[in-house]
């Protein structure tokens, strides 16, 4: 009877550990499109057979996430192909600055862009 109930806690536990497994590569690996190549004003993303052309005034906000998979994601003002959202690991270029309080390293790809959005949202508005 005890080996019984050792045999169904390992086979729960199991089938939960399978479960956060699938849930965690869903969240973090799954969404990121294949690659993302910047063309100035627009950004070309690929992911499988579609190919989609993302205009940088069409970027609505930028995030870095800083996990163990450090990626950005991309929001955008409407879905395209690949939907609302595109998440992709940058290169890995990391600047820190000798005045920050926090100096956490903060992403090249990922301040490049929020300043070229910036500055292609400000040219749109003229």
């Amino acid at each position: 009877d005890l080996e019984k109930d050792a045999t169904l806690q390992f086979i729960l536990l199991s089938a939960v550990a399978v479960l956060a497994c699938y849930y965690e590569l869903r969240r973090s690996v799954w969404i990121l499109v294949d690659s993302v190549v910047d063309a100035n004003d627009f950004l070309i993303v690929k992911n499988g057979s579609i190919d989609e052309k993302i205009y940088l005034e069409d970027i609505i906000n930028i995030a870095y996430e800083r996990t163990t998979m450090p990626r950005i994601s991309l929001r955008l003002r409407k879905p395209g192909q690949l939907g609302d959202e595109i998440f992709f690991i940058p290169v890995s270029s990391f600047t820190v600055s000798p005045f920050s309080i926090n100096s956490i390293p903060r992403n090249a790809v990922a301040e490049d862009l929020i300043k070229r959005v910036d500055i292609a949202h400000a040219n749109k508005s003229h």
